[in-house]
């Protein structure tokens, strides 16, 4: 299986989560646009990605004539839901000027946070999920 698309996205999300967290840690006072943009840039690259892998990538590996494949797909799927839930209800809820300036505190910690589980997500799909795919 071809999932060099997936790699490419990865490569571009991490880039993304990288900046935004860089620019949450930064002086937020100064660019909360800058930073609702971000997150409304990140949080589309993600629903697409994600929609894909829903589409596409997860029942081809559920098809797999290998168990363990074919569970490890699950188990993967399952497990990305809580954490896209968490990511939507972060980027609704900070993704204007406005609510960025309101309460910087809150959403430096809600950022890092969703952010770091993010990255995480990304690595072990990278270490663990891709590699079964591509000997598919």
């Amino acid at each position: 299986m071809n999932i060099d698309k997936y790699k490419t996205d990865h490569v571009e999300i991490m880039r993304l989560v990288t900046d935004l967290k860089q620019m949450v840690l930064g002086d937020v006072k100064t660019q909360p646009g800058a930073i609702a943009q971000k997150i409304v840039a990140i949080s589309s690259t993600i629903k697409l990605h994600l929609a894909i892998e829903d589409q596409v990538l997860y029942p081809a590996l559920k098809r797999s004539s290998s168990v363990q494949v074919a569970q490890t797909a699950t188990r993967f799927q399952q497990e990305m839901g809580p954490i896209a839930a968490d990511f939507a209800t972060f980027a609704r809820r900070w993704n204007t000027e406005q609510r960025v300036s309101a309460d910087v505190i809150t959403m430096r910690m809600e950022a890092v946070a969703i952010l770091d589980r993010i990255h995480r997500r990304m690595q072990q799909e990278n270490r663990e999920l891709y590699p079964l795919a591509e000997r598919l």
